[in-house]
């Protein structure tokens, strides 16, 4: 339904006009040598960029449309800072959830665990959330 490329802007470009506000940064590639478009054409650093500061993030308004009661996909290229993190620490990538906050919902990102840091995901139905925690990673 959505798909959001963050090539300096929250706007959905799948067409369905499901587009974000954020409050981060941008990171633009620039050009050092060459032709512009050969070196940057599909370079990392066209992103949005979250500084791990309180606060940062982009926000979709609910719409029927973002339907997560039957199958989707979530594609996402993710880098995280893995300097010192104390265990536990838990940086969210994606979350949606119904009611607020309280209700079914879907959450993703990266936690620090004791050997590394690991995917996990949160998916919570019927008010009970089913834990899942991939590979470490360091």
């Amino acid at each position: 339904t959505a798909i959001y490329n963050f090539q300096a802007n929250d706007m959905d470009e799948g067409g369905y006009d499901l587009d974000g506000t954020g409050t981060h940064a941008w990171r633009e590639p620039q050009m050092t040598t060459g032709n512009w478009t050969t070196q940057n054409k599909f370079s990392p650093n066209y992103s949005a960029e979250f500084d791990g500061t309180t606060g940062k993030k982009i926000t979709v308004t609910h719409n029927s449309k973002l339907d997560f009661s039957k199958q989707f996909d979530i594609i996402a290229w993710v880098t995280t800072d893995t300097g010192s993190a104390s265990t536990g620490t838990r940086k969210i990538f994606f979350s949606k959830y119904d009611n607020g906050g309280s209700g079914n919902g879907i959450e993703i990102g990266t936690e620090r665990l004791s050997g590394g840091w690991a995917v996990y995901a949160v998916v919570r139905t019927g008010g009970t959330d089913k834990h899942i925690t991939g590979d470490l990673t360091d």
